[in-house]
């Protein structure tokens, strides 16, 4: 079983936070210890383009990047490369994904308009994914990016300048209905928000039913499919007998 998971929200809203929590309750638990856990993050896949326009510049070409004068980070010029970012983390992730073992695919990313940035992924990479919304506002999320770069703890503490977080995140665009690109709506049982206010371990033990949720609702879609494949037995019952002449 295989199970795609989106992390969403603005940075410092808590997503690694969540991802990490969700890592380390699959682990500690006895009936998921066989399962994968994959995460990707668009992050760095836009770190690899900032880099590489940095070291290779096309003087012909405009700027998609700018370096940020904090914690070796940067912001985005030509917000297009955020859409090529998807189309990437799509291939990654599709490499990686079988139905072949128990696996949890992450994908955290942000963004402004998110109907926007789905529209960039595949109808079918879509349609039975679970969509996870954390919920920050822009001053906290502004915070949590300044301690974290001052005190980074992982590498997912990466800083983001309060000008894309306010001006760009600041308008964020959370559709009420998800839609692929052929324009059929996600099951609003795969969507949820949570806001990351209060205590860690309060948001941690969101994330823990959260997850528990999703695995116990996509164990029981997957038995329901393997039943209505399995043929009646008083319909197999006829071919079994014996033919007479």
């Amino acid at each position: 079983m295989s199970i795609k998971l989106f992390i969403l929200g603005r940075p410092g809203s808590g997503k690694s936070t969540a991802c990490r929590s969700v890592e380390k309750f699959l682990r500690q638990q006895e009936q998921y210890k066989g399962w994968s856990i994959i995460h990707y993050k668009d992050y760095k896949i836009l770190y690899e383009m900032f880099w590489y326009e940095k070291l290779f510049p096309n003087p012909r070409k405009p700027k998609q990047f700018e370096a940020t004068t904090d914690f070796d980070g940067f912001d985005v010029l030509d917000f297009t490369v955020l859409d090529t970012a998807l189309v990437n983390l799509e291939k990654k992730a599709r490499e990686r994904t079988t139905d072949q073992k128990d696996e949890l695919i992450i994908i955290e990313f942000a963004r402004q308009d998110y109907q926007h940035a789905f529209k960039q992924f595949s109808s079918s990479f879509l349609k039975d994914s679970y969509f996870l919304f954390i919920e920050a506002d822009v001053a906290t999320c502004i915070e949590r990016v300044k301690e974290r770069s001052i005190n980074p703890a992982t590498e997912d503490d990466f800083f983001v300048s309060d000008f894309i977080i306010t001006e760009y995140y600041g308008k964020q665009i959370i559709p009420t209905v998800i839609k692929t690109k052929k324009g059929d709506s996600i099951d609003k049982n795969r969507v949820k928000m949570i806001n990351s206010k209060g205590t860690l371990d309060s948001f941690k033990r969101k994330i823990k039913h959260f997850i528990q949720d999703i695995i116990k609702q996509e164990t029981e879609l997957t038995q329901s499919q393997v039943a209505r494949k399995v043929p009646d037995p008083e319909v197999l019952t006829p071919l079994l007998e014996p033919l007479h002449y």
